[in-house]
């Protein structure tokens, strides 16, 4: 394993996507959402995620001058169109504005649609805590996913994510993928030479299970790797949460589009010289719980209820009781204090990427080293 600093791949990711033609203030976006998910131990949320960048900017995919547009705006919600933008600028626009709304409102809604992978959902949520708000946010994706008992990718991995500020205690911070599995550990599963940890992934030719993704990925190396069969639903209540996001995203969210309508960008794909469809829907939720009740009172609520959930009697095998959050947070202040893990073969594609693109990495990381 390979240990970076933060400041270093902060200024790294600035970089590359200043070099790849966005402005200044739309990579300070894509920088912090991405260092987001290496701090947080969000291992196919964070610099991974860059590669799938570099892919779509090198296609001519992605807008990187764009400015999101408010399409429409009345009382507690509005509705954003990204403009085939920078996923990470467009949802911060798109996040700020619905704590803008909530400000107002006390609740604020934003759909959002058409735009390039957000990657780590809580690089936005967290952006309300900063306003002592709560957050939910929700987006649709690329089918991955077979419906309960099918065997088809129609559905999406989206994300599921939620902030809650409180006061003793550390926020509560949820963020999950409403499938059981997706592209990413696919790759990690090939890397390590494993299988993955259940039979997860239905062939499309047997409808068989099976938990051997090798014979389904054309480029495990890459994180866009083409994939050729859908992950299933272990638990029916996780289909019907997946239901629901598309319910809120795809569906509810004016000029956008469900999951099945999406291309997945893998390098084959984009080859042809086909417009990637991407950014279908997003929802975000944001309330300022301020205007519901004296925001010290909420404070205390959300603190004695942590503490009845983290205070009661363990399981045999457990050490504690966590709540959604926790880990990450904890995690967050050690990588913080001690740099950053990076794979070697993750390493090796920032390295190619940062080459491609005209960056001296190893005078960027000594400059950042002396601190200049």
């Amino acid at each position: 394993m390979i240990v970076k600093s933060h400041q270093f791949l902060n200024q790294l990711y600035f970089d590359l996507c200043q070099k790849w033609g966005a402005p200044d203030h739309q990579c300070q976006a894509f920088s912090e959402a991405i260092l987001t998910g290496d701090l947080l131990g969000h291992v196919a949320q964070g610099n991974v995620i860059a590669q799938i960048a570099d892919l779509m900017v090198s296609h001519n995919q992605i807008n990187l001058t764009v400015e999101p547009e408010i399409e429409k705006e009345t009382g507690s919600f509005a509705v954003m169109n990204g403009h085939h933008g920078l996923g990470q600028y467009v949802m911060k626009k798109a996040t700020e504005k619905a704590i803008e709304i909530a400000r107002k409102n006390t609740i604020g809604i934003v759909w959002v649609h058409d735009w390039h992978d957000i990657g780590c959902a809580s690089a936005f949520t967290r952006l309300a805590l900063k306003e002592n708000m709560f957050c939910m946010l929700t987006v649709n994706s690329v089918p991955l996913t077979a419906p309960y008992g099918g065997r088809d990718m129609v559905m999406s991995a989206a994300p599921l994510a939620f902030a809650c500020p409180a006061k003793r205690n550390l926020p509560v911070l949820g963020d999950m993928a409403l499938c059981q599995t997706y592209d990413y550990y696919f790759n990690l599963a090939i890397h390590n030479n494993e299988k993955l940890p259940g039979k997860w992934l239905i062939d499309p030719e047997t409808g068989e299970l099976t938990d051997d993704p090798r014979p389904f990925v054309d480029d495990p190396a890459h994180r866009s790797s083409g994939v050729r069969v859908a992950t299933v639903f272990q638990d029916p209540k996780l289909y019907v949460v997946n239901i629901l996001s598309e319910l809120l995203t795809g569906l509810l969210t004016p000029g956008g589009w469900t999951s099945n309508l999406h291309e997945y960008p893998s390098r084959d794909y984009l080859q042809r010289g086909i417009d990637v469809k991407r950014g279908g829907g997003g929802f975000i939720l944001v309330v300022d719980p301020a205007q519901l009740m004296p925001f010290d009172h909420f404070l205390d609520r959300v603190d004695n209820w942590i503490d009845v959930i983290k205070g009661g009697g363990l399981q045999k095998g457990f050490q504690e009781i966590l709540v959604p959050g926790e880990r990450a947070l904890k995690e967050e202040q050690k990588r913080l204090a001690s740099g950053v893990p990076v794979l070697p073969d993750q390493w090796a594609k920032l390295c190619e990427m940062s080459e491609k693109a005209g960056i001296d990495i190893e005078a960027l990381e000594a400059r950042i080293s002396a601190g200049s």
